[in-house]
């Protein structure tokens, strides 16, 4: 189990017991313009566009242990692509697509809360990849 306190990750092994209340909340992050996320931004977060305006594409990080994050459209009518590293491959919906491809929206064509989850898995012995699921809306093999 992992529990992230502030910007640090600390681990726990073996039995966690709890007394009381517990919270639990997700970061929210808004991405507007083509960028190159962190490790920490696809840490348990939530990841959306409101006041995109352009085109965009939103390059992940090597893939990696632990990385879980939810995007969606909070802009409707703007085209937002997801791109993995030149080493990555994205399985869209249980699809391999080719290494370094993205996912895409297409704007035109998007509404309010098209959503797709991703997060990574290990395909061998410490090698990683990531795992999109398409959660509303339509999300496709955007090419390289």
């Amino acid at each position: 189990m992992q529990i992230v306190n502030g910007a640090s990750d600390e681990t726990i092994d073996g039995t966690l017991s709890v007394s009381g209340s517990a919270t639990f909340s997700l970061s929210h992050i808004a991405k507007t313009t083509t960028a190159t996320l962190t490790p920490s931004e696809c840490k348990n977060t939530v990841i959306h566009n409101l006041g995109q305006s352009a085109e965009m594409t939103l390059t992940l990080p090597t893939a990696a242990e632990g990385y879980s994050f939810l995007y969606h459209l909070a802009t409707a009518a703007q085209t937002s692509h997801i791109k993995a590293g030149a080493s990555d491959k994205i399985y869209l919906d249980g699809v391999p697509l080719d290494d370094a491809d993205k996912v895409s929206n297409n704007g035109a064509s998007s509404t309010v809360l098209d959503a797709i989850r991703f997060y990574t898995f290990e395909t061998s012995s410490g090698v990683y990849d990531w795992a999109a699921f398409t959660l509303f809306g339509t999300w496709s093999d955007g090419g390289a």
